[in-house]
């Protein structure tokens, strides 16, 4: 997790702190959301 959050970091390095974290966070949203997704078909 902290490898994700330090790339973000460097990817977006001219950017606002705040504006990074919503990034990383949205990142982690669609990584989670997929994960729940192949979760919820592989039980059907």
């Amino acid at each position: 997790m902290t490898d994700g959050v330090t790339m973000m970091q460097h990817q977006h390095g001219g950017e606002p702190p705040g504006e990074v974290f919503v990034l990383c966070f949205i990142d982690i949203f669609i990584h989670q959301a997929s994960l729940a997704l192949a979760r919820i078909s592989a039980a059907l």
